[in-house]
């Protein structure tokens, strides 16, 4: 079903596209694949992002994309250092401390992308 170069497409509504791709590019660091009438398409390791114009932008009440990552905190502080802030939570088994959670293990950290959309990083807890 996956492709040799890009295994997942997902699309993030936003209301200025333009401003949007600033962000992903110049805070996260995503590459620009192509830009078209529909949107703009950038590529996160074996994920293609489409910034799609909506109404929409920034309603969701849930992360739209959540980051793996091995080390949450040296993430969080290259992604301070381009002047992302992370959320706080307080209530039922979300509680941040310093910008993110441990939830069974796990650790999450919440921020918010230029047209207001929740995204997030996580790293899991080790399985065998």
């Amino acid at each position: 079903m996956a492709n040799r170069r890009h295994s997942l497409q997902v699309s993030i509504p936003v209301q200025d596209r333009q401003r949007a791709k600033a962000f992903y590019i110049g805070k996260l660091g995503l590459k620009l694949v192509n830009e078209h009438e529909f949107g703009t398409v950038l590529a996160a390791y074996q994920t293609r992002i489409s910034l799609v114009e909506s109404e929409d932008a920034g309603r969701a009440g849930y992360s739209l994309v959540t980051w793996m990552v091995n080390d949450i905190d040296k993430h969080m502080a290259k992604l301070r250092r381009a002047g992302i802030e992370f959320m706080s939570f307080d209530f039922g088994a979300i509680r941040t401390v310093d910008g993110k959670a441990e939830i069974d293990g796990d650790y999450v950290a919440w921020f918010k992308d230029s047209e207001g959309n929740l995204l997030a990083i996580a790293q899991l807890a080790d399985t065998d």
